[in-house]
């Protein structure tokens, strides 16, 4: 990932408890992103995985919760065909939306 700025955003907007967008993780992941971002010193990159459990929980929410083809009917993505995604609908993610698709896929066709 690298940017802090970003990392920091995306923290405030989806991670930290009462945001405005919080998506639905547990503590430990919760508290081990925020412990991460509170360690890193000024001139260091943000961990590439520091969302990674976060995305991996929301990921197995939406297979084991069933809601997977609900958010493909109601246009989250435009998810074609049984292998995959089309590379415009990965185009058109963002870096953690994209990380989550790819990980529903993955456990989805497991």
């Amino acid at each position: 990932m690298g940017d802090r700025e970003q990392a920091e955003r995306m923290y405030e907007l989806y991670i930290k408890e009462g945001a405005p967008m919080q998506i639905n993780i547990s503590w430990h992941a919760r508290t081990d992103i925020e412990r991460r971002l509170a360690e890193l010193g000024p001139d260091q990159l943000v961990p590439e995985d520091i969302f990674e459990a976060a995305s991996t929980e929301v990921a197995r929410m939406m297979v084991v919760g069933g809601i997977w083809g609900s958010f493909v009917w109601l246009g989250g993505c435009d998810y074609s065909g049984s292998n995959g995604g089309s590379s415009e609908t990965e185009a058109n993610m963002d870096g953690s939306t994209a990380q989550v698709f790819e990980k529903v896929q993955q456990l989805a066709l497991a």
